[in-house]
């Protein structure tokens, strides 16, 4: 379990790679500064 997430979860998320789709992880990769959940969900 990493961060409280469990590993079924993360070995699917890889698998299916749901970071091409996730606007978090999209967020993360054109910002430089720090942001909350709730900010990037807000800011999609």
């Amino acid at each position: 379990m990493l961060y409280g997430i469990p590993d079924d979860w993360i070995e699917r998320y890889q698998e299916k790679m749901y970071s091409a789709i996730d606007p978090v992880i999209q967020l993360c990769l054109y910002t430089e500064v720090a942001t909350s959940w709730q900010e990037a969900y807000l800011n999609l």
